[in-house]
């Protein structure tokens, strides 16, 4: 992490790259892979709404 509050310049995870998919699945999966996970309202009402 770099900072300079002189010229308001603060930078975090510089040149780095997040997905943040993965970090749910990862934390979550274990003990909720069974659980519903969205669930939407679809412009169709036959398609299905929970994913």
């Amino acid at each position: 992490m770099d900072w300079d509050f002189d010229s308001v310049d603060i930078k975090w995870f510089k040149n780095a790259k997040l997905n943040i998919t993965e970090n749910i699945l990862e934390k979550n999966l274990k003990d909720r892979g069974d659980k519903t996970a969205i669930i939407w309202e679809p412009n169709d009402p036959t398609e299905p709404s929970i994913l």
